[in-house]
């Protein structure tokens, strides 16, 4: 055999060696991969086994259940809520003043309220207007409840309650309810004062003047007495105490009425008290009522809103006081705050 020939063969031999050597190598990297995979195949398919011991539709029932529970509380919801809404607020209403007179031309304002979810409301506003002899009505309104309000220039209206109607009550033209208003007669010049001092437990006698709202030693037209037993008490436990006013020169009356711009020409009593012993019904060591007042033998009429906090301890305790007073000997009490006295 010559070289060349030997140099040929040697070539075959190198060429099919690294051919196997490649295959080798290569399979030894790709078998770990295919052994990984057939193992996690393996172990998935021992760890998901099927439950074939109920049919597989028995495993979505409960949900399916509570879905139909669902839906069939919120179509509940919905009817009771379509049911409230559906109501009828028909109603029939009259404006008056202060004397009743019928108030004709009052913008009438009536706010339907409906339910709109869960926790949620909605206001619808419409407007109608009262005819010569006040009278005025809504009618073919739907809703949870209606709230009515008048109003025009030259009178006042005060809310009284919360001023919502709902169907519990019947209207008709024969029975309407009725709405007052007060017909401003025009402010005049007046003195507005405060009070906002301490006083004692005792009964130990405080004056004050009322046209100014100061303490004083004597000459006072407004004397407050506050008594209480014991004087000395514990914070949060009822005790008896009694309040008086007295006012010098006419007297005092507490105010009931709704619109207190006209002072009342007689039935004051010179000295006024209120009581709290314990064990009264609704208790409590505080106190806000409003009075009509006249002094000066009849030149000043005027009203006061007073506020006291009867539980200061030690003492002496919280007594506040808001006063307006026409001096002229008008009973008029309609306030302007520029035709205020300075």
């Amino acid at each position: 055999m010559n070289n060349r020939s030997k140099l040929v063969g040697v070539i075959v031999v190198l060429l099919l060696l690294l051919l196997f050597g490649w295959r080798w190598w290569t399979g030894r990297q790709v078998k770990p991969v295919e052994a990984q995979e057939k193992a996690a195949t393996t172990s998935l398919a021992s760890t998901v086994v099927p439950n074939t011991s109920k049919p597989a539709a028995s495993t979505a029932g409960p949900a399916a259940h509570s879905d139909a529970a669902a839906l069939a509380r919120l179509g509940e919801f919905k009817s009771v809520i379509d049911t409230t809404n559906s109501r009828s607020l028909d109603f029939y209403g009259k404006v008056v003043d202060q004397n009743g007179q019928p108030v004709a031309g009052a913008k009438v304002k009536g706010y339907v309220m409906t339910e709109v979810g869960f926790d949620g409301t909605k206001e619808t506003p419409h407007l109608t207007e009262s005819d010569a002899e006040g009278n005025f009505e809504f009618m073919g309104l739907h809703g949870e409840s209606l709230g009515v309000g008048p109003e025009k220039e030259g009178y006042q209206y005060v809310q009284h309650g919360n001023g919502n109607w709902s169907p519990g009550g019947k209207t008709d033209p024969s029975n309407r309810v009725i709405f007052k208003m007060w017909k401003l007669q025009g402010a005049e010049p007046m003195v507005k004062a405060r009070i906002h001092a301490y006083i004692p437990c005792d009964g130990t006698p405080t004056m004050f003047d009322l046209t100014t709202g100061k303490r004083v030693a004597s000459g006072g037209n407004l004397t407050v007495r506050l008594s209480r037993n014991p004087v000395d008490i514990v914070r949060g436990k009822p005790f008896d105490w009694q309040l008086t006013l007295e006012v010098s020169g006419g007297g005092a009356q507490e105010i009931a009425d709704l619109y207190p711009n006209e002072a009342p020409a007689d039935g004051y009593q010179q000295s006024v008290t209120v009581s709290m012993p314990v064990g009264t019904k609704n208790w409590s060591p505080d106190l806000q009522k409003a009075y009509y007042f006249t002094t000066g033998n009849g030149q000043d009429y005027g009203r006061i809103a007073i506020d006291l906090t009867g539980d200061f301890q030690p003492p002496p305790t919280s007594f506040d006081a808001d006063i307006y007073v026409n001096t002229a000997g008008s009973r008029n009490l309609e306030f302007d705050p520029f035709k205020q006295v300075r």
